[in-house]
């Protein structure tokens, strides 16, 4: 809700206004097309990506294709499905291939016994295979190590202690762990199995040294692994045939379920999620046809309620002495006007709020205008939290107008404020006497109550609008009274500055100037900067004199010396007056920051002189930390004796 009071087309009565602007509004929506010019673009790069992927397709096959090693054949294995768990008895056999085959030149340093549980193994079963090895622990009480049977925590033991044993006893070729083997090559377990049965003899051609064997699965085909699955080279507990083929699948069934251990559970996890998802799916599905579709859909309609202000047609007026008219309307006749003071008006109830929520706050636009506002809120049996926001709003043109009789306005809108509240409260007490709406609406749940109510019915004032008007009505005279708002009469002046001043600049002025380069506080007391007569200035090296001559020029008469090099404070405050993107304020702030820092270092200087002496180390090394040069030597010791007394 709001209310608003203007300059412009007189005083407006606190009107209530309603959310949904149009009589009838319909919520739709609607796609757009994308242009001819993006449709191409995107073809272009689809076309593109295309190619690009078939041309790496068919490199990957020709660099295939020119290999001197033979591609594995891909075989069915039960666990390749997405739905397929491991054969848990090709696992078991697997493991005892390991055990008894792989097991004496390559470890399995990444899986533990307890691993075993579940997958191959009992429980007990895994703890019988893990008391078979014997692992080295300790220290003890007395700092021995010792070795214990194994336990389930423990991980499968490496045949060898360390690469050069293992590469001592294989001919100098080191064995790999086969923990992460599957994934570690391409092909996965058809290559394994590949290559543990695809031993053959040498071509024609193909030279292999002392102790290698060929293999076409093995890139470069000469492998240092000789052959090592023959049938019945191993025994099965489950009395399975021992062949050759049939060991090399369960060793690969096994060697891939040591690369994936959690791969089964994966597998479960991700169908126990597309059936919640699925069901999820159903309910968005449901909610979306049978709710939201509905209520997309549907059409908002908007009822005024009559009576409810004073109507488009009414109009109070009030005429003053002097000829002045104040006339209070519901609506502005300017449709711009009406624009910004509705949207003023909305602003000051959401966004534009004070920090005690009630209370006035200011705002400017330079384009359309600037708004004082004051938000307050009336009791109301019939509103959500029983009370309903309210809001003046004072909108004008001249910003400093606004800011000249803002302690005027808001002073008499308070007023109003509390005199509202004061009616609404009675009425408040007197509607929850015939019947609480709290414990009806705590009892039976609603909380739609209709059509917000009109300032009349709130307040039981039928000449409320009749007292407002005459409260604006006053508040526009007395502002007028106080302030005059000016109007420019040419256009010309719109963008002129009128600066009323004398041409002669007094000595003065130029002191003070003169004084910001020094670091004293009272610009009065300077040090050795002053006025002076002509016969009073007696020729010295210690003064240098500055006077005016003809044309507002001026000559500086020192009869010293001036140094070849300048101190790095006045060549820094140099620079700085000669860089244009400095304006007053930041120069002059700039001058400052130079005068606090050196004269810092002054400070310091003089502590570390009167602490060690002027000539010590200490001080020459503190003035090349500071960046003194012999060059600051004489302002500094000027600022010392003068600044840091």
């Amino acid at each position: 809700m709001a209310a608003a009071v203007g300059r412009i087309c007189g005083a407006r009565l606190l009107k209530s206004y309603g959310v949904v602007g149009p009589q009838v509004a319909q919520l739709s929506t609607q796609s757009q097309g994308w242009s001819r010019n993006r449709k191409w673009i995107l073809s272009t790069l689809g076309v593109m990506g295309g190619g690009v992927g078939a041309l790496l397709f068919a490199l990957e096959q020709s660099v295939q294709a020119s290999g001197s090693e033979a591609h594995p054949p891909h075989q069915p294995w039960n666990h390749f499905g997405w739905y397929q768990s491991f054969d848990h008895a090709s696992v078991r056999r697997g493991y005892e291939v390991y055990k008894q085959v792989c097991k004496a030149c390559h470890s399995l340093q990444y899986i533990a016994f307890r691993n075993l549980v579940g997958v191959s193994h009992t429980e007990d079963e895994a703890k019988a295979e893990a008391a078979e090895v014997m692992v080295k622990d300790g220290p003890d009480e007395e700092g021995n190590f010792f070795e214990r049977p194994g336990k389930l925590s423990d991980y499968l033991p490496s045949p060898y202690p360390n690469e050069n044993a293992a590469r001592a006893a294989n001919n100098g070729a080191y064995p790999p762990d086969l923990s992460y083997i599957v994934s570690g090559r391409k092909g996965g377990e058809d290559y394994i199995f590949a290559l543990l049965t695809g031993y053959v003899d040498a071509p024609a051609g193909v030279v292999l040294r002392e102790g290698q064997n060929y293999n076409p699965y093995f890139p470069g085909g000469a492998i240092s692994m000789a052959q090592v699955l023959y049938n019945e080279a191993a025994e099965f507990s489950d009395g399975t045939p021992a062949t050759a083929s049939q060991m090399a699948k369960d060793v690969a069934t096994f060697l891939r379920w040591c690369s994936e251990p959690e791969l089964d559970e994966r597998r479960l996890m991700t169908i126990k999620a597309i059936g919640i998802f699925s069901m999820l799916a159903a309910v968005v599905y449901y909610m979306k046809r049978h709710k939201w579709s509905t209520m997309k859909s549907r059409k908002l309609a908007f009822k005024p309620v009559s009576k409810k202000s004073l109507g488009p047609e009414t109009v109070l007026v009030t005429r003053d002495e002097d000829g002045t008219i104040y006339c209070s309307r519901e609506s502005v006749p300017n449709a711009e006007v009406t624009a910004f003071l509705r949207q003023a008006a909305v602003r000051s109830i959401t966004c534009e709020v004070s920090w005690s929520k009630e209370g006035g706050v200011v705002y400017f636009s330079d384009a359309r205008g600037h708004v004082l506002s004051l938000t307050f809120q009336l009791k109301d049996t019939r509103a959500r939290g029983l009370k309903r926001w309210f809001s003046i709003v004072v909108l004008m043109k001249d910003k400093m107008l606004l800011l000249n009789i803002t302690p005027l306005l808001s002073e008499n809108m308070q007023k109003i404020a509390k005199e509202l509240q004061e009616y609404a409260a009675t009425v408040y007490d007197e509607e929850q006497k015939v019947c609480s709406q709290r414990a009806l609406r705590l009892n039976t749940g609603c909380n739609y109550f209709g059509q917000s109510r009109s300032l009349k019915n709130l307040t039981g004032q039928d000449d409320i609008f009749n007292k407002i008007h005459a409260k604006f009505t006053w508040m526009l005279k007395t502002g007028a009274l106080n302030y005059t708002e000016t109007l420019y009469t040419s256009q010309d002046l719109l963008n002129k500055i009128i600066v009323i001043k004398s041409n002669e600049t007094p000595a003065k002025e130029i002191v003070k100037c003169l004084s910001r380069l020094l670091p004293v506080l009272d610009s009065e007391c300077v040090p050795n900067i002053g006025v002076a007569n002509e016969e009073q200035v007696v020729p010295s090296a210690s003064k240098c004199v500055l006077e005016e001559t003809q044309g507002r020029q001026f000559l500086c008469r020192w009869p010293g010396v001036v140094p070849n090099k300048c101190p790095t404070l006045m060549n820094r405050i140099e620079s700085a007056m000669s860089n244009n993107k400095f304006n007053d304020d930041v120069l002059h702030q700039h001058v400052k920051s130079l005068q606090l820092e050196w004269l810092g270092i002054a400070r310091a200087i003089k502590s570390a002189v009167d602490a060690s002496g002027a000539k010590s180390d200490p001080v020459t090394k503190l003035k090349q930390v500071f960046g003194v040069t012999p060059n600051d030597e004489l302002l500094v010791n000027y600022w010392i004796s003068t600044f840091c007394s």
